[in-house]
């Protein structure tokens, strides 16, 4: 399985599988360190996204599928799919 980083909509949303879920901490802010790859896309490639917890309606955790919505290539909001 790679760490690949891939390009994020500009705008709109993505359906994912959360493969692994891991909390950091940045100069106090709380942020989840994401693994998915886009649901229903088993043979799709895994990629990473950091999202901060605050745009996070649930806690993210392995095996969950999200709806994760961008603005400006920035994750905005992620809830349950």
């Amino acid at each position: 399985m790679q760490n690949d980083q891939r390009q994020l909509p500009f705008l709109g949303s993505l359906n994912l599988e959360v493969l692994q879920a891991s909390q950091t901490s940045l100069h106090g802010d709380l942020y989840f360190d994401l693994m998915v790859r886009e649901s229903g896309h088993q043979a799709s490639e895994p990629f990473m996204i950091r999202v901060a917890k605050g745009a996070c309606v649930v806690s993210p955790t392995p095996g969950t599928m999200v709806k994760v919505e961008f603005l400006s290539g920035q994750v905005e909001r992620l809830t349950p799919a």
